[in-house]
């Protein structure tokens, strides 16, 4: 199963799925080969402040494509965007447009996937002092005994810029 978004497109197809008020139509069609395509005629698809849990729980989900053509500008927190999507191995946040400075949380970005092996952030650090480090992506708040844990297993290949990597050196990944 996979999502893609796809922006510029004519196409009709699917289920109308955009806010009353919105100033473009977008469509969400599901084809029987498990494809998600989320389309707008828009030169983008704005995300909303309250975009927490995005995939959470698409346990079978195993891949997610073009996030470039989302607008972050409005997010405030990327808090268990990827939880539990226990299928994917790679997610590629490179081409996303996302301001680093108005994010707040993002405790359990890439909590409960296993098969993880690797993730692009391209120039992505986030500045903001609520989200000093990186160090909750993998575990988020406190497990049941009160003690964190990773839930990647495995090597993990994280792929960024300089200034990324030395935003994320300040930081034990865990």
């Amino acid at each position: 199963t996979k999502v893609v978004f796809a922006t510029g497109s004519a196409s009709t197809e699917g289920v109308r799925i955009d806010a009353a008020g919105s100033e473009e139509p977008i469509y969400a069609s599901l084809a029987a080969d498990g494809v998600l395509t989320i389309s707008t005629p828009a030169a983008s698809i704005k995300l909303n402040e309250g975009s927490s849990a995005l995939f959470d729980g698409l346990a079978a989900l195993t891949s997610v494509e073009n996030f470039g053509a989302l607008d972050f500008s409005n997010v405030i927190s990327l808090l268990a965007w990827f939880r539990d999507c226990r299928k994917m191995e790679k997610v590629d946040l490179s081409e996303a447009a996302i301001d680093g400075s108005r994010i707040l949380g993002m405790n359990s970005l890439f909590r409960y996937m296993p098969n993880l092996k690797e993730i692009d952030l391209g120039n992505k650090c986030f500045s903001d002092p609520l989200v000093k480090s990186p160090s909750t992506f993998f575990t988020g708040a406190s497990d049941k005994d009160g003690e964190r844990t990773c839930s990647v297993s495995g090597e993990l290949t994280i792929r960024c810029t300089k200034e990324a990597a030395q935003w994320l050196a300040g930081t034990t990944l865990r």
